[in-house]
């Protein structure tokens, strides 16, 4: 059986937000999230390496040490969901004037580095955004193993009280990325359709 491979932020996670106590932030995974309903749909095993509050370096480089490794064979499929830029260290730590110019910049690094990746290890990689980033419409564009869903996750509701997805908005995320995504012309590479 394939896999699907998801790296992200505490959408892709499945964060279910403690209301009793909102300094914990999360109590657990909702069993049905957004990424779940994806791998069942399309008959694939899940590995989450996805965590609430989490960079896009540090999703850059789970992936890489995944690639690197072997883990992720050329009949999976990757899911990354770009996160608020802010959350890398040199945006974060960035005190300068020019800090949309940071932000913007760190977002095109991430997607060059998934074209990078998804060219050299000839991997396919659907990509999305958990929130609206201005400067995604220069970066629209779906490359050889790459494929962009023009979405933002954040956008998708019913939501809990701080903003993440509940039970139905995971449902809505989920149904709205098995339209597009089978839609898009992904080689027919997982074990649903066949092996290489």
């Amino acid at each position: 059986m394939s896999t699907l491979h998801a790296f992200g932020d505490s959408f892709t996670y499945g964060m279910i937000e403690d209301k009793a106590d909102p300094d914990n932030r999360h109590r657990g995974r909702y069993p049905n999230s957004f990424i779940k309903r994806l791998a069942k749909h399309f008959n694939l095993k899940l590995r989450n390496f996805a965590g609430p509050g989490q960079s896009n370096n540090t999703q850059l480089q789970k992936l890489l040490l995944q690639l690197v490794h072997g883990n992720i064979h050329s009949n999976d499929l990757i899911f990354f969901a770009i996160t608020e830029p802010n959350r890398d260290p040199q945006v974060k730590h960035y005190n300068g004037d020019d800090y949309w110019t940071v932000h913007n910049i760190a977002y095109a690094h991430t997607r060059m580095l998934l074209e990078h990746y998804s060219k050299h290890f000839n991997r396919d990689i659907i990509v999305t955004d958990t929130f609206n980033v201005d400067i995604k419409d220069k970066f629209k564009k779906s490359y050889k193993n790459q494929y962009f869903i023009d979405i933002a996750l954040d956008e998708f509701h019913p939501k809990q009280p701080n903003g993440h997805p509940n039970e139905d908005g995971h449902k809505a995320i989920a149904d709205h990325l098995i339209e597009e995504i089978e839609d898009l012309n992904i080689p027919k590479k997982f074990d649903r359709f066949i092996y290489d």
